[in-house]
């Protein structure tokens, strides 16, 4: 009896034509207490099949439900199962997320949809491909195309032969290429980018060339290496003219454990006492344990203290979660030139530092903590322990500053260079501010007892729409390098 109700009452709702919108509820059964919301349609013509339970509409249809909104030159559907079919010109909205195609399949119960030469923007990241699936949680992709660029004709954009996407969580691509102004530059098995605004990854860059006075012309990427958020992973690759080869692959996470490996050839290792020291792991394996949101600021690379990972940003998205502690366990064997040193460690490592707390409303402070014990093959220990103290402050929309002390006691010896704590008693820091229409950065790590500047660093980035070029000179590297950021991710 309530079936039947409810289709009498979508049928006097049709027949009201092209002045008012049909509009009704989809209802299971009678024993349904608590039917969705209601389906509103308008368009220029509406009909209903007695036999199918199946409406009809064409002409400039508009059907509404709950917050989406979908337009189309005609839909078919069945107001008791929720799916529609949509042809023409269609359009699907919901909030911020909006899809285009020629076809679309959706089901309002399940949330589930399949549409035919579709583009969506998610994100501000727009998409393209021959087939989309919407599903609850995410989107996926076959034979697509993503960027960041609105332009008919964007300036970059990436092609897959499969994407998925999590709205505001993370971009998966499979079998990509890398187009800059309709010109592949490469093609990479695998990226990933996350799109939490909070926890969000470093932005998306094309290849980094540049020359460099130890190692020539060089070029260099980044590749994806994960799979899932069970193992987590990259290859670095470098390319010069006097080193041929550099790079090595890193595991941050492996089938879910807190495992990780780094099997690296000459590669180009920032810290310690020599600022050309080639490192050859072969390999290096441990187990990491700390706290979550630790993992999601933490990365292996945080062992070479550089730059831009040892002070704060204060445009950056400030987090709530506290405290921060990773503790791992490492073994590995270690060449280094071109000292031309081997030997085993065993190493452990600690670090602790709180997310930055206000003291003012654009002021930032953070504290941290670091211990370390090494021994080595050799008979060698070494450790230290370590205090910093970061600050951050805004000064406009764009303008920064930030400064860093950090003070390390040490204690032993390693046979190694590259594995000495560089600076025992250090302040490091950096501005950043537009001039015009380029935005420069300055910065330093000042070695306070020795009185000598450990390393500079300069560079200049202009936006050009969806670009972002920038030129930078380290002092420690004698080295000039161009990259190209993307905006957006």
């Amino acid at each position: 009896m309530h079936r039947l109700i409810v289709t009498l009452c979508t049928l006097i709702l049709l027949a009201a034509g092209e002045a008012t919108a049909a509009e009704f509820a989809i209802a299971d059964s009678a024993a349904d207490a608590s039917p969705l919301p209601s389906i509103k349609i308008l368009a220029d013509s509406e009909e209903y099949d007695w036999a199918t339970e199946r409406f009809s509409a064409q002409g400039n249809v508009r059907v509404t439900y709950g917050e989406t909104l979908l337009t189309a030159d005609s839909v078919l559907g069945n107001p008791f199962t929720g799916e529609v079919q949509a042809a023409g010109n269609v359009t699907f909205e919901n909030g911020t997320r909006t899809l285009t195609g020629e076809s679309f399949t959706y089901n309002y119960k399940t949330n589930e949809g399949i549409a035919g030469n579709a583009s969506a923007v998610v994100d501000n990241v727009y998409f393209r491909g021959k087939e989309l699936k919407s599903a609850p949680d995410k989107y996926t992709l076959t034979g697509s195309r993503f960027t960041t660029c609105d332009e008919e004709h964007p300036h970059y954009y990436l092609s897959a032969r499969e994407l998925e996407i999590i709205p505001e969580k993370k971009l998966i691509a499979r079998g990509v290429s890398i187009y800059l102004y309709g010109t592949r530059l490469i093609s990479v098995p695998k990226y990933s980018v996350g799109l939490d605004k909070e926890h969000k990854t470093p932005g998306f860059k094309l290849p980094v060339v540049g020359v460099s006075g130890r190692y020539g012309v060089f070029a260099g990427y980044s590749f994806d290496m994960s799979s899932g958020a069970s193992t987590v992973g990259r290859l670095n690759a470098r390319m010069s003219t006097r080193e041929v080869f550099q790079g090595g692959l890193e595991y941050d996470r492996i089938a879910g454990q807190p495992v990780f490996f780094r099997a690296s050839y000459r590669e180009r290792y920032y810290g310690g006492t020599n600022p050309y020291t080639l490192l050859t792991r072969m390999p290096e394996v441990g187990v990491r344990y700390g706290t979550k949101n630790a993992f999601e600021a933490y990365s292996s690379v945080r062992e070479p203290l550089n730059l831009s990972r040892s002070l704060l940003d204060p445009r950056q998205p400030i987090s709530r979660h506290g405290m921060n502690l990773i503790g791992e366990v490492s073994a590995g064997r270690f060449t280094e030139n071109p000292d031309n040193v081997t030997s085993n460690r065993l190493d452990t490592r600690l670090v602790a530092w709180m997310d930055p707390v206000p003291l003012h409303s654009n002021t930032f402070f953070s504290p941290g903590i670091s211990a370390r014990f090494s021994h080595y093959d050799t008979g060698d220990d070494y450790s230290s322990v370590g205090f910093s103290l970061g600050v951050g402050r805004r000064f406009g929309q764009q303008s920064y500053g930030s400064l860093t002390y950090t003070a390390n006691s040490i204690q032993g010896t390693t046979p190694f260079g590259f594995d000495v704590v560089e600076i025992p008693h250090e302040l490091a820091g950096r501005v950043g501010f537009p001039v015009g229409s380029l935005f420069l950065e300055v910065g330093g790590r000042y070695d306070l007892t020795k009185g000598l500047m450990y390393d500079s660093e300069v560079s200049i980035a202009k936006r050009l729409h969806c670009l972002e070029p920038k030129l930078t000179w380290r002092n420690r590297f004698r080295q000039f390098s161009i990259d190209v950021g993307v905006v957006g991710f």
